[in-house]
């Protein structure tokens, strides 16, 4: 499978610049390309094993959110899931999601609402936002917030995967999982400095097929197995991963 990391540097070009003028690119302090910059416009990276082209998300092993988040994604026998967390910030039908930046907020929030793990809007953004459980709830009832022709899988859709690659998914099946922190209803975690040390995602199955509580699965930090959170009421703040 084949995995996206693309990265666009604008060079902002002055009319001072001349024709002299020259990138370096460097490795371990040895010159291997020297290139003028008065003809350049954008420098873009792509990883060692390819991906989607800028300006084609959507396609290929991509999707994209609503915000215009792009995310890659990977099958895994007969499902196919995003690669990462999910970070949007509106409902498909365009409903902004509430950040909620203080934990005494979050504690008496009873709708929609994400936060940035530990205050950290810089790593929140790579790993992905923490959203209450009133995000699912709204998801399952009016718009979904993932992407259109995605949706938040149900305990069962878990289960299937589990049972194709096992539940020490981290490292070996290319679902990609990462340590992004959770916070309790509470709002522990969501102070400037806190440590991550799991990761928890919602899922869309309810407690007796109601939505008080939602099951959920959680992945420790030092480990590569994912192990049952349990139906957890929903002021708390877990990661959302998408499924087609």
């Amino acid at each position: 499978m084949k995995n996206l990391i693309t990265f666009m540097v604008l060079l902002f070009l002055v009319s001072s610049l001349k024709a002299q003028d020259t990138m370096y690119i460097h490795e371990t302090g040895n010159i291997l390309l020297k290139v003028p910059v008065n003809n350049i416009d954008s420098v873009i990276f792509y990883a060692s094993n390819g991906g989607t082209p800028p300006g084609t998300c959507g396609t290929g092993n991509s999707v994209k959110d609503i915000d215009g988040n792009c995310y890659s994604t990977v099958t895994i026998d007969t499902q196919t899931w995003m690669q990462e967390n999910l970070r949007v910030t509106h409902f498909n039908d365009g409903t902004p999601i509430p950040l909620v930046t203080s934990a005494s907020t979050w504690s008496s929030t009873s709708s929609a609402a994400y936060a940035w793990f530990a205050d950290d809007t810089a790593e929140s953004y790579k790993n992905g936002v923490l959203y209450n459980g009133w995000v699912v709830w709204y998801s399952i009832l009016n718009s979904d917030v993932c992407p259109t022709g995605w949706h938040i899988p149900t305990e069962s859709e878990w289960n299937t995967l589990f049972a194709a690659v096992g539940n020490g998914i981290l490292q070996s099946s290319g679902f990609a999982a990462v340590i992004s922190g959770s916070t309790d209803g509470n709002g522990a975690g969501l102070a400037t400095g806190g440590s991550a040390n799991n990761t928890l995602w919602w899922t869309s199955t309810g407690a007796g097929g109601s939505y008080s509580e939602l099951w959920g699965w959680q992945l420790n930090a030092g480990s590569t197995s994912v192990t049952s959170a349990g139906y957890t009421p929903l002021p708390h703040g877990f990661s959302i991963r998408c499924k087609k």
